[in-house]
């Protein structure tokens, strides 16, 4: 005959992992320094305080200076957050 009893069942233990995030060495064993492409500065306009981005990417041994902002005219989610542009040189200023 079974008796029934007040305890309540075990509750069990969830293990939750968390993301982890690679610190630059981790990265660069990862991907191989030969997959880094350059580098990117954020960056706030004197004239109007809206963020932009400022860097320069070397491809095939060509290096090109970029300025990117973002895409003011954005409708649809299929249209990019950002727009690259080729940057032109300007004498006297220079990277982080």
């Amino acid at each position: 005959m079974a008796t029934a009893t007040n305890e309540k069942p075990a509750l069990k233990t969830l293990t939750v992992k968390t993301p982890v995030k690679l610190k630059v060495d981790e990265t660069k064993k990862k991907f191989g320094r030969e997959s880094e492409l350059g580098g990117i500065w954020v960056k706030e306009s004197k004239s109007d305080g809206k963020e932009y981005m400022t860097g320069d990417v070397t491809i095939n041994g060509q290096k090109t200076s970029l300025i990117i902002f973002r895409n003011n005219y954005k409708e649809q989610s299929n249209h990019p957050d950002w727009r690259i542009y080729r940057r032109p040189d300007i004498e006297g200023e220079s990277e982080q």
